[in-house]
């Protein structure tokens, strides 16, 4: 009799519980593969037959031209598949444009095997060519109702996209083999401060696999959500790959301030080998990371292997793990919410090891607050550390590791972690802490090289009542980890009109500075108002240079903000006898409709004064039509009319409500 508690029905539970979809069609769409309504298309590398694409014995050409396989999917009906046969084909671009109204309606492209081999698109992207590629397979913006499946993708850029700005809905992609990309899967979501419900939404990602890849195995972005990613597996090839900042296996990074990927859960996914070498500095890369604008995060069985920095790295606003397993990872664990903070259940961190860099190696690590029960933290440098790293006291008073029914290993340093620990019928090994004090596992050492732990960290002495526990998957964990970690609803509403933060020691994720006509600008150290870096513009003649951004999660969206008269605030500081001749600076925005202008950067910067001047300039002031507004604000350009001996020096770039 099929066990009603058993992992597979756990897994089928989050359906029926509507964890991940609140659409009933979604459940339909990923529960089996839609009903064709219209005819199939067949596609060959060399075609065949009457090569009317009507079977695969009369199947259309791949090689007939440039666009054979982008006109086949265009001439899809609603509910039909178009059906590529197995072998070896240069890869392209296809945009996958689908308009479906129900599941009945899906569109879907689909590799056959042939002599047990699916069809394989291989380009000549290399590792070092992070400028250059393209994406396979694009879905475009707005699609509904839509599949891609059974395929394999080596050395192309990125293997499936969805086209900026998302808004993408009733997909699936299974099957999918990636190996030597820069990133595997792109989810963007496209979802707005006051429309989150736009965002790309009810998407399955299942049996997919990224192996050598530079940047990301599967992001996350922009509002993203109801998104299931199952039996996945990102291995990044360690050192090796490690050509760019930095490895992630699967990243939840959310939008602009206000907008969030939430409700993603990932089940029976693996992350591996996230590398980068930052010398003496911190070594990031991660298995698992989410940034802080995300929420309904859920781990199931999930693995965690190797990774330089993290197992997990998760910032985001309210994790639930089951059954997670993190094995010679620096930090297996790293846990940063404090409200309400993270649940993890039947979990394990073992073996933590540091490859290079600073900070310590540790099971679990955590500046916020954290509900552990059943789980076991065993045989780190490090069992359990508490952040201590740029916190202020009230930080440190509320951060808290509550374990329950739990097992874990400490060193003779960390008797004053034990004392800082909640305890609720935990056993807890320290030196001379009892006789024998070997945990008891069945096979630990399995754990120091292999991937599959199976029973090898069950207690022989304890069995199941306390720590990590190979029989996790028979428990109806689910249940108990949302009744600890309830699922929560954020509404959209406005931002309050308050002080942005453009430029403060360094640029923020996605904002870059350029330069033209012998002009520049760089960051520089030390040099800024609190010894801190700063921007620097340098000029050969008369061109100039910019601090802006073109992604759409970078973009300051004005709109999503309470009404406000913004002003754009800088500091700006020339050097003593250096004339910077006329400046004149423009204020960037997202919106071709709305014209800006030039104005002049009304400073003393004739040499006289050396000191920091504070600049404050009406966005109004920068309009061409006063009757406009500024609805996004995307950087600052500044134009030079001469040579510098000096850089010019900026800083502190803010924009303030009025």
């Amino acid at each position: 009799m099929e066990n009603p508690r058993s992992f597979e029905n756990i897994r089928k539970g989050l359906f029926k519980m509507k964890i991940l979809m609140k659409s009933a069609l979604a459940v339909i769409l990923f529960s089996g593969i839609a009903a064709v309504n219209g005819a199939d298309v067949y596609m060959s590398l060399d075609g065949a037959g009457s090569k009317d694409g009507s079977s695969l014995e009369n199947s259309l050409s791949f090689k007939g031209d440039e666009a054979s396989l982008q006109k086949a999917w265009d001439s899809l009906a609603p509910g039909s598949t178009l059906f590529l046969d197995g072998g070896e084909y240069p890869a392209k671009q296809l945009i996958v444009k689908a308009d479906g109204k129900n599941e009945k309606e899906l569109r879907k492209i689909s590799g056959k095997a042939k002599d047990g081999k699916l069809p394989v698109f291989t380009g000549d992207w290399g590792k070092n060519d992070k400028d250059k590629g393209f994406t396979v397979f694009k879905i475009a913006k707005g699609s509904t109702w839509w599949a891609i499946e059974n395929f394999e993708i080596v050395k192309c850029k990125i293997g499936v996209e969805i086209e900026n700005p998302g808004n993408v809905s009733f997909g699936r992609i299974e099957n999918i083999s990636m190996k030597e990309m820069r990133e595997g899967v792109i989810i963007t979501g496209g979802a707005t401060v006051l429309n989150p419900e736009i965002g790309s939404h009810d998407i399955l990602i299942r049996n997919c696999r990224v192996e050598k890849y530079t940047k990301r195995g599967f992001r996350f972005k922009d509002g993203c959500y109801n998104i299931t990613v199952e039996n996945c597996y990102a291995d990044a090839g360690g050192k090796e790959w490690a050509t760019e900042a930095f490895h992630m296996g699967f990243s939840s990074q959310g939008g602009s301030e206000g907008v969030s990927d939430h409700d993603i859960t990932f089940i029976n996914c693996e992350a591996r080998n996230n590398y980068w070498d930052a010398g003496e500095g911190y070594w990031n890369a991660d298995g698992f990371c989410a940034e802080r604008n995300s929420y309904n995060l859920t781990y199931i069985g999930c693995s965690a292997f190797d990774n330089t920095d993290g197992g997990w790295d998760l910032k985001t606003l309210n994790p639930l793990l089951i059954g997670c397993v993190a094995l010679r990872n620096k930090k297996d664990f790293r846990f940063w919410s404090a409200e309400p903070g993270t649940v993890m259940v039947r979990c394990l961190g073992a073996y933590a090891f540091k490859r290079g860099g600073n900070s310590e190696e540790t099971g679990l690590w955590t500046t916020g607050k954290v509900f552990a029960y059943k789980c076991s933290f065993v045989d780190n440098p490090y069992s359990i550390v508490f952040n201590n790293w740029h916190v202020t006291p009230e930080q440190e008073k509320n951060m808290k590791v509550l374990l329950e029914d739990c097992i874990a290993t400490f060193s003779d340093s960390q008797k004053d972690t034990i004392a800082r620990l909640d305890n609720v019928n935990s056993v807890i090994w320290a030196p001379g802490g009892r006789a024998g004090e070997a945990p008891g596992y069945a096979n630990p050492e399995q754990g120091r090289k292999l991937f599959d732990v199976g029973k090898s960290f069950d207690s022989v002495e304890l069995g199941p009542s306390k720590g990590y526990n190979s029989c996790w998957k028979n428990e109806n964990l689910l249940e108990f980890g949302r009744k600890k970690q309830p699922l929560i609803t954020l509404d959209g509403k406005r931002l309050p009109a308050a002080s942005i933060m453009l430029f403060k020691d360094k640029n923020p994720s996605g904002w870059y500075m350029s330069g033209w006509k012998g002009c520049d600008m760089q960051i520089v150290k030390d040099a800024g108002k609190e010894s801190s870096s700063c921007l620097a513009l340098t000029s050969k003649g008369a061109g100039g240079a910019g601090y802006q951004t073109k992604r759409r999660e970078a973009v300051v969206d004005l709109n999503s903000r309470e009404k406000a008269k913004w002003v754009l605030q800088l500091g700006i500081k020339g050097a003593a006898g250096q004339n910077y001749n006329e400046l004149k600076i423009r204020a960037l925005n997202m919106n071709e409709e709305i014209k800006t202008k030039e104005v002049p950067l009304k400073v003393k910067l004739d040499g006289s004064v050396s000191d920091w001047q504070e600049v404050r300039i009406p966005l109004s002031d920068f309009l061409e039509d006063s009757k406009e507004e500024f609805d996004s604000f995307s950087g600052f350009s500044i134009r030079t009319a001469g040579e510098f001996k000096s850089p010019l020096l900026i800083d502190q770039v803010t924009l303030e409500p009025k």
